[in-house]
């Protein structure tokens, strides 16, 4: 089995929103803090630093306090099982980052509003390479929304859409996307609504092909596996 760009970093945890946002601060490249809880007030701190490419630091010279601009090196962030709503400010922060090539929201439930705002941020990113959306209750309308954002982002490789509302009508928007997208090289999409054998016939053709052609940054990714039962 093929290793997830998640194990390309050094990773932080964190077990309170405190915490999570003071390793964001001192500049840590990925920081995993599933199972947090967010209010607002760390919640707009995350929004601010993703949305942020610079952060003010505190240098001590000579018994002075001085902050200096630090430039942002944020890869990695998994923020899982963090009640993360699709009204969240993190979510639209997140189309103005341009450092983030992992990206874990598993199990928030961010529905199609959220999926809609996940969108924006694929439409105009160009860094990111992996997107963990598993368990959000996105439906046809938000699969609608991230596969044509996707017509325009050629830099995702796999995306995670398991276990959510996705039907036959989201995964032809998927086939359609995959026509002119060449980089998407892995699309999970078991445990959702798509039944129907030549639309997952028409994924499997497509995906094959991307891997064969191997546009992707990153190579040796593993492969999709849509509507079955494993993933990489």
């Amino acid at each position: 089995m093929t290793k997830s760009i998640f194990h390309e970093y050094r990773w932080r945890t964190a077990t309170t929103a405190d915490r999570a946002v003071a390793l964001l601060k001192e500049g840590c490249q990925a920081v995993n803090a599933y199972g947090i809880s967010l209010d607002e007030k760390t919640s707009t701190d995350f929004a601010y630093i993703v949305h942020s490419d610079k952060l003010k630091q505190s240098q001590h010279n000579n018994g002075s306090n001085k902050k200096k601009n630090v430039k942002l090196e944020l890869y990695g962030l998994a923020l899982g099982n963090s009640k993360i709503s699709c009204s969240n400010p993190i979510l639209s922060s997140l189309k103005y980052n341009n450092t983030l090539t992992y990206l874990d929201l598993k199990k928030n439930h961010i529905g199609d509003k959220g999926g809609v705002a996940i969108a924006a941020f694929l439409y105009r990113n160009n860094t990111l390479e992996e997107l963990i959306l598993k368990q959000n209750q996105i439906s046809d309308s938000g699969a609608k929304a991230l596969a044509k954002a996707l017509k325009h982002n050629d830099t995702l490789c796999q995306l995670d859409l398991s276990r959510n509302f996705v039907g036959n009508k989201g995964a032809k928007w998927f086939v359609a996307m995959l026509k002119t997208n060449s980089s998407v090289t892995g699309l999970a999409l078991h445990h959702n609504h798509v039944y129907r054998e030549r639309i997952l016939e028409k994924l499997t053709s497509l995906l094959s092909r991307n891997r064969q052609e191997k546009n992707c940054k990153r190579r040796n990714r593993p492969q999709c596996v849509y509507g079955g039962c494993k993933w990489w």
